[in-house]
């Protein structure tokens, strides 16, 4: 049956009532006593309409997809279904949001609400149903444990870079590489070309299809990726733009077979070795929609040790960041020291803050006089590396185009 529970209504009915009572007994007007018998009935048939209710209510919740691209509309139906006709309030939380249905809903009914995804994980929580009363005095309440997500992914541009990835990786045991060539590990059985080696044909297969078959071998001509992403940044739309940059660099790396590995540069640092493949992309996707900004972060002392610890020898390394400030540009000095080859992009944080600025004189003027400093730490900061100095209001490719 489960527990009747009153609500804050009730409290102020009952409140009523005593001061009724309280106000007879002074003025010794007890005739005022009878004026608190339709109280009496309201809160009795409150009380009895809820008691009297089953809680046979099933609930379920259903979403398009898990994964959205951030500015995508996420649609989630909460279906329930009832034993006849029912007064229900559902409860519905994700995040620090609070979402509210209350109608009258007789063997079936579909809520639903949308959300605007943002890069973000969105994580729901148990849904509470309520039964309730015509004059919301009473209610009875049910929770269904139910966990579902929603992941906010970065925009992807389709970007390239001319960064030469050519070079044998040394490495302790076997690393094998997703492209095709001239390795040792089996990679997949083709058509036999004229020109192939004849130590690559395969005779089973060729003997299977009536035809000659080759093999083909995995390259190992192609050295890592690491995306070291600086989260020293207010604001989490500036951040947004860093994301963007590092998850377009990933794509790129998955395309071209190049195996890729992330240091996120936090309040602690966060780092995913390097690998290659889908479920590698999808994981450090993953682990970079979780990123926040964060205003204070030792960055050169993160690079240094996950640099002489964990990147690969001859690894490509991609720094993004704001470039606000020295610190920054003392950590890609760092990877220098290690000579590692490093490219930089740094999204303008200033320009993403003057696009959302009222067009004012003093506005333009203190944005001048910030990217004018910057400027002067970029200038700085091509001693050591290739800079891809990204305007909000181009597109990364077009920025990369113009700088290499």
């Amino acid at each position: 049956m489960g527990k009747v529970r009153y609500t804050t209504k009730f409290v102020y009915t009952l409140s009523i009532v005593f001061l009724l009572v309280i106000i007879s007994i002074i003025s010794l007007k007890f005739w005022l006593l009878y004026s608190i018998y339709p109280f009496l009935i309201l809160i009795f048939y409150s009380w009895y309409y809820v008691y009297s209710e089953n809680m046979d209510i099933v609930l379920e919740r259903t979403i398009d997809k898990r994964r959205f691209i951030e500015g995508e509309t996420a649609t989630v139906n909460i279906k329930l279904s009832t034993n006849g006709k029912k007064l229900l309030k559902i409860w519905e939380r994700y995040n620090e949001n609070l979402k509210i249905f209350l109608g009258y809903i007789e063997n079936e009914k579909t809520f639903k609400y949308k959300i605007n995804v943002e890069r973000d994980i969105y994580i729901f929580q148990d849904i509470i149903a309520d039964i309730k009363d015509p004059f919301s005095l009473f209610y009875k309440r049910k929770e269904f444990k139910t966990m579902d997500y929603i992941l906010g992914l970065p925009k992807i541009e389709d970007i390239r870079l001319k960064m030469n990835v050519k070079g044998y990786k040394v490495v302790s045991g076997a690393f094998p590489s997703p492209k095709m060539g001239g390795g040792i590990e089996f990679h997949a059985i083709r058509d036999y070309v004229p020109g192939d080696p004849f130590k690559v044909i395969n005779w089973k297969s060729t003997a299977r299809f009536g035809k000659l078959m080759s093999n083909e071998y995995e390259s190992e001509k192609k050295v890592d990726f690491i995306i070291v992403l600086d989260t020293i940044i207010e604001g989490k739309k500036a951040l947004d733009y860093g994301v963007r940059a590092a998850v377009s660099v990933l794509f790129y790396a998955l395309k071209t077979g190049i195996p890729f590995g992330v240091l996120v540069c936090s309040d602690v640092g966060y780092y995913l070795r390097p690998d290659y493949g889908r479920t590698h992309f999808f994981k450090a996707v993953d682990f970079l929609c979780k990123t926040e900004a964060k205003k204070r972060v030792n960055i050169a002392g993160q690079v240094d040790n996950y640099g002489r610890r964990f990147f690969p020898p001859r690894a490509k390394v991609i720094f993004i960041s704001p470039m606000i400030d020295d610190r920054a540009l003392e950590a890609v000095k760092v990877l220098r020291g290690y000579r590692y080859k490093v490219l930089v992009i740094t999204p303008s944080v200033f320009s993403i803050e003057f696009m959302e600025m009222e067009r004012t004189k003093e506005n333009e003027l203190a944005y001048k006089i910030l990217e004018l400093n910057r400027k002067n730490i970029l200038t700085e900061l091509k001693r050591y590396a290739d800079v891809v100095n990204w305007r909000a209001e181009i597109p990364l490719r077009a920025a990369l185009e113009d700088t290499l």
